[in-house]
């Protein structure tokens, strides 16, 4: 039986319009369901479809449904809760919370996942990043806030609809591009870098903007409210999407951070002044969290040594 079939079937039992027969058929359906009996999906392809079809229906606004009496009626939304529930655990990817249309994506540390938005934007998230958007209204005003982590975007073109990112005190418009977001929130960095196209980025209080094309990039400290432009290197954007590592004079704080969420491990010092240390680091392809400590060490002739989840840097 195709899809559409087994939806309107679902809604003739809904309604009440399916023979006492077709009845029991469903709720043998919904049993063999309910107690994992029956795998509900035909094949990985028709996984991932069904899991498509979850994720579009979030843009719609959620009304309350009429009460109904019937323990049919009860049945088939349970029978529909058991399925979309399979489905997100099958998905496995990142942490989705839904509140009222408010939609949060968030990862934990040492992760890199992807997402797409409704209006096939892609989205790779980097450990510890947290963004979420409004499903109602989002095909006109294609905004999200991008409260924490690093975030790299590829953006589907839409000149009537700009695409906009809030994250701390910048706000972030493009019509269709690709560029990568760090919020650091510990050390109070945001660093923006275009791979391709245009990017406007504005400071809510000052009202200044600037205008970023490819290859060009910009450090924003919150605490002084100061931009400084920079370059880049496009290849190197979203190298950390593929395994690798790049960064320009990263502060010790911003090493700290990159740790916790690349491997969730704490970076201390030992009897070391770290107000000056500045790292530029540049490594394909990370194969561990030894691996990028031993470039670290070279850089500055120390010694490293881990407890638990901490890693301390000494002489």
């Amino acid at each position: 039986m195709k899809l559409e079939k087994r939806k309107q079937l679902l809604r003739d039992y809904l309604d009440g319009k399916l023979s006492k027969q077709q009845k029991t058929g469903i709720d043998a359906w919904y049993e063999s369901i309910s107690r994992g009996k029956v795998n509900p999906f035909q094949h990985a392809d028709h996984k991932e479809k069904i899991r498509q079809d979850i994720f579009e229906s979030l843009q719609a606004q959620v009304q309350p449904a009429p009460q109904r009496t019937l323990k049919s009626s009860y049945r088939w939304l349970v029978a529909a809760a058991v399925l979309l529930l399979g489905t997100f655990v099958y998905l496995g990817m990142y942490k989705i919370r839904l509140s009222g249309d408010l939609i949060e994506v968030q990862t934990h540390a040492g992760e890199v996942k992807q997402y797409r938005l409704p209006d096939s934007t892609v989205i790779w998230l980097g450990g510890n990043t947290h963004l979420s958007y409004r499903a109602d209204g989002y095909a006109k005003n294609r905004k999200l806030n991008l409260e924490r982590g690093e975030a790299f975007f590829d953006v589907h073109r839409d000149t009537l609809h700009p695409f906009r990112i809030e994250s701390g005190d910048l706000t972030i418009q493009v019509l269709g591009t690709s560029f990568n977001v760090r919020h650091l929130k510990e050390s109070h960095d945001m660093r923006v870098d275009v791979k391709t196209g245009v990017v406007k980025i504005s400071q809510h209080t000052s009202g200044l903007a600037h205008i970023l094309r490819k290859g060009e990039g910009l450090a924003y400290d919150s605490m002084t409210q100061t931009f400084v432009l920079t370059g880049n290197t496009p290849a190197y954007v979203d190298l950390w999407t593929r395994g690798g590592i790049f960064f320009q004079q990263a502060s010790f704080k911003d090493l700290q951070e990159l740790l916790s969420n690349r491997f969730g491990v704490h970076l201390a010092s030992e009897n070391l002044n770290t107000v000056d240390f500045r790292y530029t680091l540049l490594m394909p392809n990370v194969q561990s969290l030894e691996h990028i400590m031993d470039m670290i060490c070279s850089i500055h002739q120390l010694k490293y040594r881990r407890k638990n989840h901490e890693v301390i840097l000494y002489q």
